[in-house]
């Protein structure tokens, strides 16, 4: 998918928007009573997730590789006014690379979060171990992804896609393990609609959570 091209409309997905509000819902309800510092939104792109979760953190990394969807973000931003331009922060950074330049001190974030992100990432337990060095001790993880889609019809459409067709619950315990997680609580946040071989599927999104080991 070419995600500049997709920018200007993404927004516009009514399911897409339900999706994302029931995440950050549960998101809520997982950060508990408190405000943290800092977040990292992996994946970010317009921000909209984020955007409705401003006011848990002192201030949000909106991490994103797509020039496209990053200005949309900056757009939102703007248009909300200078108190949250000070907060939230677009970064074009690719995390995925053996490249540090721009990123976050290790230890520095409190919260990472993504949404529908770490499916189309080659290498997870990489990019996972790369979160585990980015939060600080008892920093916490939570993962918005794509259940196992055993004949990966959800990304059918595209044939460009060389991504993982979702993740069985245990698959994500064992990959954040691996990357030095406490274990992890797997659950449904959403599911998702779509209309497949003239018919309709549904597509659970599960949310996994973890905390990162001292």
């Amino acid at each position: 998918m070419d995600f500049d091209a997709a920018a200007a409309t993404w927004d516009d997905d009514e399911q897409r928007a339900r999706r994302t509000q029931a995440i950050a819902a549960e998101i809520r309800s997982r950060l508990g009573e408190r405000t943290y510092h800092r977040a990292l939104d992996f994946g970010s792109g317009t921000g909209a997730l984020s955007l409705l979760l401003t006011d848990r953190f002192d201030e949000i990394l909106l991490v994103d590789t797509s020039p496209g969807m990053l200005a949309a973000a900056a757009g939102k931003i703007a248009a909300a006014g200078p108190a949250l331009a000070a907060r939230v922060r677009p970064l074009p950074v690719d995390l995925t690379s053996h490249d540090p330049a721009g990123r976050p001190e290790p230890g520095s974030v409190d919260v990472v979060y993504t949404s529908m992100a770490l499916h189309h990432v080659p290498d997870v337990v990489r990019l996972l171990r790369t979160f585990h060095a980015l939060l600080a001790p008892g920093g916490l993880l939570l993962v918005a992804d794509l259940a196992a889609d055993a004949d990966g019809s959800y990304h059918g459409h595209d044939e460009a896609f060389g991504g993982h067709h979702g993740f069985a619950p245990a698959d994500l315990r064992t990959a954040l393990s691996a990357a030095g997680f406490a274990t992890a609580e797997v659950s449904t946040v959403f599911v998702v609609r779509r209309a497949v071989d003239g018919g309709e599927r549904d597509y659970p999104v599960l949310l996994a959570v973890a905390s990162r080991v001292p």
